[in-house]
């Protein structure tokens, strides 16, 4: 009985076989090639991706290994003077100090400076150089900036102002801004060119007087406003009064309204300080006007109060700038030799110069303006008599 039962599970075990083999006959050829491709395909994507993870591993910090128990330092046992623990503290755990002026030290942004000229305005002293858009002016006396406010508000329009945008080329000979021009309002093309006519000097006669009124408005607030208290900038007014001398001889003629504002500050920066005894000091270069100049009729109301004789210097003064007095073809083609004749002719008719009568009129100087400067205090000369 044994026997049959192990020989008819044999025969089951290879009927089962024979019929597995017979059923991978049966598939075709194709089916089994694409079974090939699609395990070899798995294959590929197996190590593709077991390289990729022994990469990642590979570039993965070694992390450190937390000492066991067995592996602590020991520490010795405390003795009998320190029974309380001693603190243990880590790095991180070190106390810092902590002020209110400390400062980020990762922030590692500063912000930029300001360009130069920007904010307040400033006053370029006579003979220093600033450079504006890539220009450089010579010869200062200008203010630069982006905030100079006159009395009644508003930047005054004599400010150069770098924050303005300047053309690339500008002919300071051309008529390009109205009657009251300012730096901040002109065009472009004008501010080039005002700033072409101070790099050439301030000298050329060909230049349009609304440059010239722009450079003019500087110096008269420079002695008006800003010198008007304050005894370091009154030490500008000498160099400003020869500036002025300088422009009347170039434009007086070009102009008779530059002609008149400019001799009127010329003659407040000349006497604001009242000097005492002018008739004693060389006269300095006047411009001719409608008007006998200030400078000499307080010269000589001065030697009129003193009771002095009138110096040959300043009578010949006064004979060439009387606006009735016009001099003959040779006294101008010969200055010198009219000057000598005239002292001559003066002490032959008066000796060692006439004396003047007194009266009592009083001359009056204020502060000079275009309106824009109205209110600044004047002066009043004290003296007695003019001529």
């Amino acid at each position: 009985m044994g026997r049959r039962k192990k020989s008819s599970s044999g025969g089951v075990v290879a009927a089962l076989v024979i019929g597995v083999i017979a059923l991978f006959a049966a598939i075709p050829t194709e089916v089994w090639f694409g079974v090939a491709m699609l395990a070899a395909i798995g294959f590929v994507v197996y190590l593709y991706s077991q390289s990729k993870k022994t990469q990642r591993i590979a570039e993965e910090p070694e992390r450190p290994k937390q000492a066991s128990r067995s592996d602590a330092p020991t520490l010795p046992p405390p003795t009998r003077a320190s029974a309380r623990p001693a603190p243990r503290f880590v790095a991180d755990d070190a106390p810092i100090s902590v002020s209110p002026t400390q400062t980020p030290a990762s922030s590692g942004f500063k912000l930029p400076a300001a360009p130069k000229g920007f904010g307040a305005a400033s006053w370029i002293p006579a003979g220093q150089s600033v450079n504006v858009s890539g220009v450089t002016i010579p010869g200062g006396m200008v203010y630069v900036g982006t905030s100079l406010s006159t009395p009644q508000g508003g930047n005054d329009p004599c400010l150069i102002d770098p924050s303005k945008s300047v053309a690339r080329q500008g002919d300071y000979t051309e008529r390009e801004m109205g009657y009251w021009p300012s730096y901040s309002e002109i065009s472009s093309t004008a501010r080039r060119a005002y700033l072409n006519w101070l790099v050439g000097g301030r000298k050329d006669p060909e230049a349009d007087v609304g440059y010239v009124f722009l450079f003019f408005y500087g110096l008269e607030r420079r002695a008006i406003i800003d010198g008007a208290q304050d005894e370091v900038t009154q030490a500008d007014w000498p160099v400003i009064a020869a500036e002025l001398r300088r422009l009347l001889a170039i434009y007086g003629e070009k102009s008779h309204s530059f002609r008149r504002y400019a001799s009127e500050l010329l003659d407040w920066v000349s006497l604001a300080s009242h000097p005492s005894k002018l008739y004693e000091k060389p006269v300095p270069a006047l411009t001719k006007t409608m008007e006998l100049p200030l400078y000499i009729r307080l010269a000589l109301g001065q030697a009129a109060v003193d009771g002095v004789p009138v110096p040959v210097h300043l009578a010949l003064a006064w004979a060439k700038l009387e606006p009735n007095t016009y001099l003959r073809t040779p006294a101008t083609r010969c200055p010198e030799q009219f000057e000598q004749l005239f002292a001559e002719k003066y002490a032959e008719l008066f000796g060692s110069g006439m004396v003047l009568p007194r009266n009592r009129t009083k001359l009056k100087l204020v502060s000079p303006g275009v309106g824009r400067l109205s209110g600044v205090p004047g002066a009043q000369a004290d003296v007695q008599g003019h001529a």
